[in-house]
């Protein structure tokens, strides 16, 4: 189980993950729009900065809260290199700090937020923006 970062020939980095569930997405930098797979039900995509050490680590904070849904919530894993994020369907600019993590509904923008968050920070706000519980009762930080 993990995730590993890999930059490619063009210098794009993207995200590959080993024994994962299957609603969880690697995605490359830069995607243009959102990927199919991610465009219906519930997804929280984290929009993470290769060179930031706490952005990375927020990978394992992401994956360890959405399968704590069962795969009612999807995951995306969308790498930057620099400044330029390209957040799908945003309705307004969002801030340029990182890591940035994105809820869709049915691939409409629902909410944003930054900064690096706790386990149990995030399945708080995945409760909230769900309306579902998290799969164990007790969660630990």
């Amino acid at each position: 189980m993990g995730y590993l970062l890999d930059q490619k020939e063009n210098g794009k980095y993207s995200v590959f993950l080993t024994d994962e569930p299957k609603y969880c997405y690697p995605l490359e930098e830069g995607q243009g729009e959102m990927p199919e797979s991610l465009s219906s039900g519930m997804c929280l995509v984290l929009f993470f900065a290769v060179w930031s050490m706490p952005d990375r680590l927020s990978i394992k904070v992401a994956l360890e809260s959405v399968k704590k849904f069962n795969g009612k919530v999807k995951l995306g894993l969308c790498p930057f290199n620099d400044r330029e994020v390209i957040v799908w369907n945003a309705p307004k600019e969002l801030p340029k700090v990182s890591p940035l993590w994105v809820f869709y509904h049915d691939g409409m923008f629902t909410e944003s937020f930054v900064g690096v968050q706790s386990k149990k920070e995030m399945i708080a706000k995945l409760v909230h923006l769900t309306h579902e519980k998290p799969h164990h009762d007790k969660i630990h930080a």
